[in-house]
């Protein structure tokens, strides 16, 4: 890290983590986040936001979970960290996500139970919104029968959940796993690479909100980062990252595109191919482990890129208050073990037509 005092830095511009104050606001990322809200205001059904590994996704997930007020919704986030799981399992996770105290074994009575809920929420006047991140890993038949099925409550002639399901671009294929899921669809976003004039700007941003000057990065070195990152946010902040480091290496304050060059051999990246064995995606979530309930305040502006030379001296930065903000970063993690044989709660589940009747159909065993 002491490094990064020699370019006018007061910490890392291309931490590939959540931090406070780097989210950049490109235009494809602002029109998505538009469509994500006004899939919840809206009262949507379905909505998928798909994308490559590295667009942004996750942020934007976490940014619309912190959108939506308590007092109109009631929302749940969860990130899927492995794929050999059941319906049971994530009803059973969102069941206690939506305040079911005691989730059942078995998937019909689960959605009895999330009924149950659902229906006081839409009572109360406020909107349960469930959004899913890394959906694409829920690659069974019975998972996309079962969110279908939480698709398909209604109470009072009025569909009672909005599910919005993030993943990479396979997720189009996953939901295609139920037939008649697809035809549920309200809203489908997209986000790809950024080009090169966007890039600079996101570059430059980074490096701004960090306490640095942008002219750190030439030009030249800009459109290396993004050609060898192939536009990529995460990708984009590896390569910057590392080359930064070569250019310390050589004693510069700039870095060149001779720098980034080293960099992408070191990462095992090439121009015509792109990452190769996944070299520029070892930040991503881990192959393994329970979902997780996260909470993270996004905020910042956009930034201009300059061609001037870097002013060295670093700006004010105070290490103490950055803590305390990172501080208000929550994190609640489920157990790592499989979940316990729990009892189910006698009445629970007072609904206004007889269950066999409200579920059959929704679920094929």
């Amino acid at each position: 890290m002491e490094h990064l005092r020699e370019f006018g830095l007061g910490r890392d511009p291309f931490s590939n983590d959540l931090a406070h104050g780097f989210y950049y606001e490109s235009p494809a990322h602002r029109g998505a986040e538009r469509r994500l809200i006004r899939a919840a205001t809206q009262h949507k059904g379905l909505t998928l936001l798909v994308g490559s590994p590295g667009t942004g996704k996750s942020l934007l997930a976490r940014r619309l979970f912190e959108s939506l007020e308590e007092e109109a919704y009631e929302a749940a986030l969860l990130v899927m960290l492995q794929s050999d799981v059941d319906a049971a399992w994530v009803l059973g996770r969102i069941a206690r996500q939506l305040g079911v105290e005691e989730p059942a074994d078995e998937a019909m009575v689960l959605l009895a139970q999330v009924y149950d809920r659902l229906s006081v929420f839409s009572e109360e006047g406020r909107r349960p919104v469930v959004i899913i991140d890394d959906a694409h890993l829920l690659e069974s038949r019975e998972i996309m029968e079962a969110l279908r099925a939480l698709v398909d409550l209604e109470y009072e002639e009025k569909q009672l959940l909005t599910l919005i399901l993030i993943g990479e671009s396979e997720l189009d294929q996953v939901i295609r796993l139920d037939t008649r899921l697809p035809h549920r669809l309200d809203v489908r976003v997209s986000l790809g690479s950024l080009d090169l004039s966007t890039a600079a700007a996101y570059l430059g941003h980074r490096i701004t909100a960090a306490g640095g000057h942008p002219s750190i990065l030439g030009p030249d070195a800009v459109e290396a980062i993004h050609r060898f990152g192939q536009g990529i946010p995460r990708r984009m902040n590896t390569l910057a990252d590392n080359a930064l480091f070569e250019a310390h290496l050589d004693d510069r304050t700039r870095v060149v595109p001779e720098d980034v060059t080293l960099a992408a051999q070191a990462l095992g990246v090439s121009e015509e191919l792109g990452p190769l064995a996944d070299a520029l995606d070892p930040l991503g979530a881990p192959p393994g482990g329970e979902p997780i309930d996260l909470t993270h305040e996004v905020e910042g502006e956009q930034a201009p890129v300059f061609d001037e030379e870097p002013a060295i001296t670093p700006e004010p930065f105070d290490s103490a208050e950055q803590e305390k903000e990172d501080q208000e970063v929550r994190a609640t993690f489920f157990e790592s073990e499989s979940p316990p044989t729990v009892v189910m709660a006698s009445g629970a589940a007072e609904v206004d037509r007889d269950v066999d009747d409200l579920f059959e159909g929704l679920i094929d065993d």
